[in-house]
């Protein structure tokens, strides 16, 4: 998917990461144009498309994240964090011709989760790659998923076409719940009393770009200190 960062001033009203506070009709539009394009590659009969997503997006799940996942490695984690519990769950949706339709792909009883590391998992299995880090050394891949001798040569989205956008994004002009978190973390970074211009106080800001701009501003004036020596870490 793609990603666009908090600070681009378009941010809100031009992305396709479905994101708050984003039209989601153009996040579907990015699927299908990316699904067409493969698809009418000379490559399709053999590829697999993994189309998942970063985070959850802030969604409630109701099944909370497991134990027992592998650390990376035994590097210490700030406040202690040690990453043995995995995260809560995202979608995925695994596309092939050399999947059986309707297909639901889990793992083996008394396997480990999917989790994003699968993903390096799978390519490290195809290609007898190393892996990386204990955690995706750990993981299981999705490559049992592709079980068909033949390629098929169906369609299954012929015909179908993604949601259009209407126009201009009704909620463009909202705070998003994501903006405001980045925000109130952003104000915990330490600037200098002598800086209130680069460093706008987070009580006055109203709009989006209000929000990008203080952002931006402040996190350049606590890296502007950091530098000089003269504000403490934070």
């Amino acid at each position: 998917m793609a990603r666009y960062s908090f600070l681009e001033p378009a941010w809100e009203s031009t992305g396709n990461s479905q994101h708050p506070n984003q039209d989601v009709a153009r996040g579907e539009k990015l699927i299908q144009d990316v699904y067409n394009a493969v698809r009418c590659g000379p490559g399709w009969n053999h590829t697999l498309l993994l189309i998942t997503y970063d985070e959850h997006g802030g969604l409630y799940d109701h099944v909370p994240p497991p134990p027992g996942s592998t650390p990376p490695d035994a590097t210490p984690r700030e406040f202690g964090f040690d990453f043995t519990r995995f995260g809560v769950r995202v979608p995925a949706a695994l596309v092939s011709p050399l999947i059986p339709a309707g297909t639901v792909f889990r793992v083996p009883a008394g396997s480990a989760p999917l989790d994003h590391t699968s993903v390096l998992k799978t390519i490290q299995t195809l290609w007898g790659l190393p892996a990386l880090t204990a955690r995706d050394a750990a993981a299981p891949d999705v490559g049992d998923v592709l079980s068909l001798a033949a390629p098929r040569t169906d369609n299954p989205l012929a015909g179908v076409e993604a949601p259009t956008s209407t126009g201009a994004n009704p909620a463009a002009a909202e705070v998003s719940h994501l903006q405001l978190l980045n925000a109130q973390l952003t104000s915990q970074l330490q600037v200098p009393l002598s800086e209130p211009r680069s460093a706008p106080l987070l009580a006055t800001q109203r709009t989006p770009s209000d929000y990008d701009h203080y952002i931006a501003a402040r996190t350049t004036a606590w890296k502007a200190a950091r530098r000089r020596g003269n504000s403490p870490p934070g």
